[in-house]
């Protein structure tokens, strides 16, 4: 795609990812504009996110950006991921200077935060950024000890008529590894495709752990989680019967953003060290 020449100090910057929008929020710089989700998923922009994007205009979603508005916007750099947007580059960077991040693993969260500062100049300030998380992680580890971090933790939700779980190299599961975690065996794994595992719900032994997060999305994707626990097979799992079933948010669940983890940081202290 060539290089790239951006503007020393851009000031209408519009991002076409959700994760850029949240890093570039957590660095204090606001976009113009912002691509959104697509309508499947039943929501705009996270709910972490909602009290943050006044004055910041739509311009389609992160799949199909609405051209015409971004140009409207007259913006003097376009920040979106390569795996999605390279097919349109061309006509973005005739719009204005154009980034697009490598995003090949979801375990590379952090990278996007260290190359959004670098490509704004910010870099002390995303370095700063890891460095707060890497402490609360830390803390975590510390309050946990070495009894709390022996759990086997599962991250499981059905959809359709499938049960879907994050790899280590998810977002979720990635976290989960800095602190420590253990994972339950069949989780224990990395996705060469880098996708949620897959199992069939009589597979249900699969999602079960000493602790089970099921993340929920807060519109109509959780119908077929909510039918599947009322289920009887659902009774046969240890942390059902343990009492160790946690619902936390989907999207702070798979953010991709510095925000994001710490809104799974914030669940598993609540969930995990207040127990012990």
């Amino acid at each position: 795609m060539g290089e790239t020449c951006i503007p020393q100090t851009p000031e209408r910057i519009v991002t076409l990812t959700m994760p850029a929008l949240a890093n570039l929020i957590a660095l204090g710089i606001q976009p113009v504009g912002t691509a959104t989700y697509g309508a499947f998923y039943g929501i705009t922009v996270q709910p972490y996110l909602q009290d943050k994007v006044d004055g910041i205009d739509w311009v389609g979603s992160n799949d199909q950006p609405n051209l015409e508005k971004l140009i409207q916007l007259n913006p003097d750099l376009i920040l979106g991921i390569k795996k999605q947007h390279e097919p349109i580059y061309k006509q973005l960077s005739q719009i204005a200077p154009t980034v697009l991040f490598e995003l090949e693993d979801r375990s590379q969260w952090q990278q996007l935060v260290l190359d959004l500062g670098a490509v704004l100049d910010h870099t002390p300030a995303a370095e700063k950024l890891l460095r707060t998380y890497g402490k609360r992680v830390s803390e975590l580890r510390e309050q946990l000890g070495e009894q709390g971090l022996q759990q086997e933790v599962s991250i499981a939700y059905v959809m359709g008529g499938d049960i879907y779980s994050e790899a280590t190299n998810s977002f979720s599961g990635s976290i989960l590894a800095d602190v420590g975690l253990r994972r339950s065996p069949a989780q224990e794994r990395v996705d060469p495709n880098n996708d949620r595992l897959i199992f069939s719900q009589e597979r249900i032994d699969t999602i079960d752990g000493d602790v089970l997060f099921v993340p929920k999305s807060g519109n109509q994707l959780d119908q077929d989680q909510d039918a599947f626990m009322q289920k009887p097979l659902w009774q046969t799992l240890k942390a059902v019967q343990q009492g160790r079933v946690y619902r936390v948010n989907l999207w702070d669940w798979t953010g991709l953003d510095i925000l994001a983890a710490h809104e799974v940081l914030d669940d598993l202290f609540k969930y995990l060290v207040i127990e012990e």
